[in-house]
């Protein structure tokens, strides 16, 4: 994909996501990007005769040294979008994986074989509505996951 056609996308499945109520998705994607890649630089540096001079040196010219300073660059078009599909596949496919793998494991064990649902609550936010996990996965929600999956597969592929 050329750098537009990652534009494009990137924009049109921030769209979808926004449109689906993952808005609080996007806006840690966009917050990643505004604050860059961090990277780190070398440089040859050497100290000023001037400085050298206040600080009582005198003799040869100061020798070079290297120095490494931590610097933030862009994401590229391609860095972007494959952010952004990352984002959605940890959100939604990674999800349905973790919800299939609790029940996986709860009906192993023979008490619990005919377990109804998993109610899972936050110590840190007692608050908040607990997530539940019912005994058998909704049909439809596992069928559109896959199809996600694979449409996330071919776009990563392309990019």
């Amino acid at each position: 994909m050329t750098a537009e056609e990652c534009d494009n996308a990137f924009d049109v499945l921030e769209h979808a996501m926004n449109e689906a109520g993952l808005t609080w998705v996007t806006n840690q994607v966009a917050e990643d990007i505004r604050f860059g890649k961090a990277r780190k630089k070398s440089f040859s540096v050497r100290q000023e005769k001037a400085d050298l001079l206040v600080a009582g040196w005198y003799g040869e010219e100061p020798k070079r040294s290297r120095e490494t300073f931590s610097t933030t660059e862009p994401y590229t078009s391609e860095e972007r979008l494959r952010m952004l599909v990352r984002a959605l596949e940890q959100t939604t496919v990674a999800i349905d994986r973790m919800e299939n793998s609790v029940r996986d494991r709860i009906t192993r064990i023979p008490e619990n074989a005919k377990f109804q649902s998993v109610q899972l609550v936050r110590s840190d936010e007692p608050d908040r509505a607990p997530v539940m996990i019912e005994a058998n996965p909704q049909a439809a929600r596992s069928q559109h996951v896959a199809e996600l999956e694979k449409l996330l597969k071919a776009l990563r592929e392309r990019i």
